[in-house]
């Protein structure tokens, strides 16, 4: 057991273990901490156990480390500095002077832009580098615990080059330094209380690890300000170019003149049938640092009717004129009223029709740019007559404002440090409904998002709206590490007690509120509807797929399909999509009283996510609807919902009275907001990271649950709805409240504010008494003949509404019928084809039968012919077997002759050589008796006469192996024959 501490100088030192040693106490044998020589706080853990050392464990989903300079080190030096820190961490102490060569640049090599006021809060090691969740909580500590924070002056560069510096108000030496390449991930705070913070996640030196650092600005105009900065510097390896664009168009005044077109708000009033000018005009918009660029010159100026135009349809415009006066580069063209490509702006815009459009555009040379580059407006038009413009209001009538366009250029592979080359990146218009800005969080290697503008414009309204399924956040498990071992053993203890609704342990609302955790939420969510103790369900669901849904219900299925989840990566795969269709109209089969309704397919989809089997899914679906009682919202018109809209309209009157007057003053009912909250619950528009947590209350207290969560939102949300007014108050609802829980932080702190709220169903049960009173007062106040109007006007808009369907019915009838007449000709060709190749065919077949059965007899005869052959050579064969048999017997008896004979000839020499003794001899050359000569040459024709025989012998053998080979040649050939017909066959 070896307590370790963090000294000033970097290292660990090993301290001898004292049993008498608290937490927090010094060691053995000190009476002050000076005595240790330590010359800051420390933090003390007296009873660690030291396991061991091993490389680093480098997690598969972080990059690669950087490899650069010299030898493949990482060149992001740390220099020590004070840095507070959080999580008992502690950093060493800033130094009297720079200590690191790299940062003794006096000037940097980059443009830089430079914030003078900020303040440093610190650091701290980050597991989830990327998490935008844990980046806030690492902001949120640093803020609250920083005990020594340092000013410091912040220079970031403008391109993707170089490094972050922070610098020394006093000295203006560098302190650190944060190459760009070594930012993964900048994040600025959300919530209230950590606005005007952010911070960036830095690699370490020489290990995969990543160090939050946390800065905070004077303001959290400033903090947006650096934040951007980041960005910019992030997307850039480029730089950026702003232009104004400006757009006029005159008309012939019938004067010889003409006159400016005015427009009404965003729209261009046009005169039918006028020859008109049309001028664009292009300025560069310089700052300190920007550069200007040169216009060299245009191509010309192309228009054509209608918006999102394919650029190779646009027609160039007459008398093209340019003229450059002071920077700004203006094109000119004349668009006559009898032009092919413009003929629909010479009629007037029908009253009640929304706007034509007219697109632009013009294609410039810029200096140092390689491509020319075209710039594209899109502009709102109306064609009415000249009685109809003099009645426009003069306040009405204003001139086309310049639209932004930022130009990002990066540098061209032709580009020398003599003559810079420019390719052209990208080009947005900034200035649109939807203005684009640094969002808030910016990741590397990816674009930066855009910030979304909250427009009053109704036209715009929904394009600014949130999609569903949108907010999931990533768990970071270390931090519920308690929190999960909490939920382990409820679960053992409930699955032990069968996990019914009647034995939910004491401690599982609790819990709930806490959230559960990710890898359980899909069990613990099956146990809290009670859809395991059913396994029927999941037996009828396999039963209920087979079955046809209602036509009614197919229509509404489909159109939910387009507008669930679209933008979640799990449901862009289409078995995933297919998924929730199927449990929809297994349920639309199930439930014939209610159906299908409008927002059931967002249910199904957050179960889905829970990688729960579909009749899973299903069954839990079902349990909703039926034990927690959601389906009574769609039934009897909607009462059980009006009613639960009720309750939260006296709630909000009795907790908010201010906040339910302003809802009043503004004409806002609370069903315009709160109905699509509970017939979804909260799945439909709010981001995931809130929506399960939802659903964990729901499924644990209930449905008052919803009115407890809907009064938690007005209470969040109470400050800012008072300072807004109708179009504000709805806006806000849509957009900007579910953005505003997109961290799990606001979503805690939402559900530990339900505690505060008395939502008990004693309360909620005494206003459910008071509704039909309410109902009845209601009834009272309103006018008998308004209220005849008023149904009289539903039975109008219901009849009307029926005879639009009977036409659209009759419609899709003809239309079927006449594509089914269409698809009846194509059959009917189809068949007579089909029959001319099934007659070919047939005579194909015929000559293909007659082919075999000659080929049969040809394989007969071949047969025959070979059954003769081979009887023939078989005797053959047997006939030179018996020859080769007897040359063999022929042979033996000559070689046994022969060797008799040799035997007899030496014996007989040996004798005469005994009688003629070596006396008889006259000389070693002495030619040898007749006799022996004789004897010598009769050997020697034995000898001849025996090879002759086996010279026979041998060429007998060849012929015997030469009819093998035909014999075995036969037969091969009569196999092939053999499969030939067989594949025939």
């Amino acid at each position: 057991c070896s307590p370790y501490k963090h000294i000033a100088s970097g290292t660990l030192t090993q301290l001898t273990p004292d049993p008498g040693m608290e937490n927090g106490s010094l060691p053995h044998g000190a009476e002050t901490a000076n005595d240790l020589s330590y010359t800051m706080e420390m933090v003390m853990f007296p009873t660690m156990t030291h396991l061991g050392q091993s490389t680093n464990i480098v997690r598969p989903d972080l990059p690669p480390p950087y490899v650069g300079g010299e030898g493949g080190s990482i060149k992001h030096e740390l220099l020590p500095v004070k840095i507070p820190s959080d999580e008992g961490r502690v950093a060493p102490p800033l130094p009297s002077k720079v200590q690191s060569p790299d940062l003794e640049e006096s000037v940097p090599t980059v443009e830089m832009v430079t914030f003078p006021t900020m303040t440093y809060l610190g650091q701290s090691a980050v597991d989830a580098p990327r998490s935008e969740m844990e980046a806030s909580r690492k902001m949120d500590v640093m803020r609250q615990q920083a005990m020594d924070p340092l000013q410091v002056i912040i220079m970031i560069p403008v391109l993707n080059e170089g490094s972050i510096l922070l610098l020394d108000p006093q000295s203006r030496l560098p302190l650190l330094k944060f190459p760009i390449k070594y930012i993964l991930f900048c994040a600025r705070g959300k919530t209230e209380d950590i606005t005007d913070c952010l911070c960036i996640n830095v690699r370490l030196q020489t290990a995969l690890s990543y160090h939050c650092h946390v800065f905070k600005a004077p303001t959290p105009d400033m903090c947006q300000k650096v934040f951007e900065a980041i960005g910019k510097c992030f997307k850039n390896s480029l730089k950026e170019c702003e232009f104004n664009v400006k757009v006029e168009i005159h008309e012939d005044d019938g004067k010889g003149g003409w006159s400016p077109v005015h427009m009404d708000k965003d729209c261009f009033r046009l005169r039918p049938n006028v020859n008109k000018v049309v001028i664009l005009t292009l300025s560069q918009l310089l700052s300190e640092t920007s550069k200007p660029l040169h216009i060299e010159r245009c191509f010309g100026l192309l228009a054509a009717a209608g918006k999102d135009i394919d650029l190779a349809e646009m027609s160039l415009l007459d008398n093209m004129k340019i003229s450059c006066v002071n920077g700004s580069f203006s094109v000119e063209g004349t668009w006559n009223n009898n032009v092919p490509f413009l003929t629909e702006f010479n009629e007037e815009t029908p009253k009640g029709s929304k706007q034509q459009y007219l697109t632009l555009a013009a294609d410039f040379v810029i200096e140092s740019v390689e491509e020319p580059v075209r710039f594209v407006r899109e502009l709102k038009v109306k064609c009415t007559q000249p009685s109809t413009l003099s009645r426009l209001s003069s306040k009405s009538c204003t001139k086309d404002p310049p639209h932004v366009f930022v130009l990002s250029l990066k540098k061209a592979q032709s580009s020398t440090p003599a003559r810079p080359l420019f390719s052209m990146s990208d080009l947005r218009n900034t200035t649109s409904p939807y203005e684009n800005s640094v969002a808030a969080d910016l990741v590397r290697k990816s674009s930066v998002k855009t910030k979304v503008k909250e427009e009053k414009n109704e036209s715009h309204a929904d394009e600014d709206d949130v999609v569903s399924g949108w907010g999931e956040l990533e768990e970071v498990v270390e931090e519920k590490e308690e929190l999960n071992k909490k939920w382990g053993l409820l679960l053992d203890d409930w699955e032990a007690k069968s996990g019914t609704l009647g034995h939910r342990p004491k401690e599982l609302t609790e819990l709930c509120r806490k959230g559960i955790p990710g890898m359980m939420r899909g069990l613990i969510w099956n146990y809290l509807s009670g859809a395991h103790a059913d396994p029927q369900l999941k037996e009828s669901y396999k039963l209920l797929v087979m079955k046809e849904s209602p036509s009614e219900a197919e229509n509404v299925i489909k159109w939910d399909m387009h507008r669930t989840f679209v933008s979640h990566t799990h449901f862009k795969d289409q078995e995933a999509r297919d998924f929730i269709e199927k449990i929809s109209k297994a349920y639309s089969v199930y439930d014939l009283e209610v159906g299908y309704c409008q927002g059931f397919s967002f249910i199904i989809a957050v179960l889905l996510l829970q990688k729960l089997p579909e009749e899973e899914a299903f069954s839990i679906l079902v349990k909703l609807m039926y034990t927690y009682s959601q389906r009574d919202l769609f039934k009897a018109n909607f009462r059980e919902l009006m009613l639960m809209l009720y309750q939260l309209d006296k709630l909000v009157e009795s907790e908010m009275a201010d906040l339910s007057q302003h809802f009043r003053n503004n004409v806002i009912e609370t069903h315009m907001f709160a109905s699509q909250w509970f017939l979804t619950i909260f799945t439909a528009k709010f981001p995931l990271c809130f929506v399960y947590r939802v659903m964990d209350m729901f499924l644990c207290d209930g449905r008052r649950v919803l009115i407890a969560i809907a009064l938690g939102l007005l209470k969040t949300a109470r400050k800012d709805l008072l300072l807004l007014d109708f179009e504000g108050i709805l806006n806000y609802f849509r957009v900007s409240l579910p953005k505003k829980l997109s961290t799990d932080v606001e979503c805690n702190r939402l559900f530990l504010m339900l505690k505060n709220f008395k939502v008990t169903d004693v309360r909620l049960k005494k206003l459910e008494k008071d509704y039909p009173s309410f109902l009845e007062q209601q009834a009272q106040l309103e006018d008998p003949v308004a209220r005849l109007e008023r149904e009289n006007k539903q039975l109008r808009d219901t009849v009307l509404r029926l005879e639009e369907e009977n036409g659209s019915l009759a419609q899709e009838v003809v239309e079927s019928k006449v594509d089914l007449r269409s698809q009846m000709d194509k059959l009917e060709e189809r068949i007579d084809t089909l029959s001319k190749e099934n007659k070919a065919f047939k005579t194909t077949a015929e000559a293909t039968h007659a082919l075999i059965k000659d080929l049969k007899e040809e394989l007969q005869q071949s047969k025959d012919d070979y059954q003769k052959m081979l009887v023939k050579l078989t005797e053959d064969l047997q006939q030179r077997d018996l020859c080769v048999t007897e040359y063999k017997r022929l042979l033996q008896d000559l070689d046994g002759r022969h060797q008799k004979q040799l035997e007899e000839m030496d014996q007989e020499l040996l004798q005469a050589n005994a009688k003629l003794g070596s006396s008889q001899s006259s000389s070693v050359g002495q030619e040898a008796s007749p006799e022996a000569v004789a004897k010598e040459l009769r050997a020697r024709d034995l000898e001849m006469e025996l090879a002759q025989t086996k010279l026979e012998l041998v060429s007998e053998q060849c012929k015997n192996q030469e009819l093998q080979n035909q014999l075995a040649d036969l037969q091969n050939k009569l196999a092939e024959q053999q499969t030939g017909k067989n594949k025939k066959k």
